[in-house]
C-alpha cells in the first residue's frame, strides 16, 4: 500500500453457467487508508482506460492510478513498456463486464528497481478493450 491512497474492497463472485455469467451480490465493504495526501479516483466510461495523472513522481511516494471498465468479463493485463518498447512491468486484474477496475503502478520495474525518468507506454489488454496510453515518469 502506497502513501496517500485509500483502498476499498468489495468481493463479488462470478459464476459461469454455459455462455452466461451470474454475479453474486456485493460483500460488505472494507476500507483501508494509508498516510499522506489522498490520490483522487475517477470514474471512466465503458471501454476506456484512464490515469489519475499523466506525470508520475515515484520517489515522492506517488503511485499512478490506472482505471478501466471493460465491456466483457475475463482476465486483464496491463503491460508497461519503456520508450524503446521493452517491457518493464506487468499488472494483472480480473475484469467484470461494466465494473470499474482500479490498479496502481508504483514506478518500479519487475525487479523492484525504480524506473528511469522518461516516457512509458501502458497497454491494456482486457476482454473487449485494447488501448495504449503514455505517462511521463520523473524522479
Amino acid at each position: 500500500m502506497g502513501p496517500g491512497n485509500n483502498y476499498d474492497y468489495v468481493v463479488r463472485a462470478v459464476y459461469s453457467q454455459s455462455a452466461t455469467l451470474a454475479l453474486s451480490p456485493n460483500s460488505n465493504n472494507a476500507t483501508a487508508a494509508t498516510a499522506g495526501l489522498a490520490t483522487p479516483t475517477q470514474s471512466v466510461p465503458l471501454g476506456v482506460m484512464a490515469f489519475d495523472a499523466n506525470l508520475l513522481k515515484p520517489l515522492t511516494g506517488q503511485q499512478l492510478g490506472i482505471y478501466f471498465m471493460a465491456p466483457d468479463s475475463g482476465p486483464a493485463e496491463l503491460d508497461i513498456y519503456n520508450i524503446s518498447g521493452h517491457p518493464i512491468r506487468a499488472l494483472y486484474a480480473t475484469a467484470v463486464a461494466g465494473v470499474q477496475v482500479s490498479l496502481a503502478w508504483d514506478g518500479k520495474d519487475r525487479n523492484g528497481s525504480w524506473a528511469a525518468s522518461g516516457i512509458y507506454l501502458i497497454e491494456i489488454k482486457a476482454p473487449g478493450l485494447h488501448q495504449v496510453k503514455k505517462v511521463l515518469v520523473v524522479k
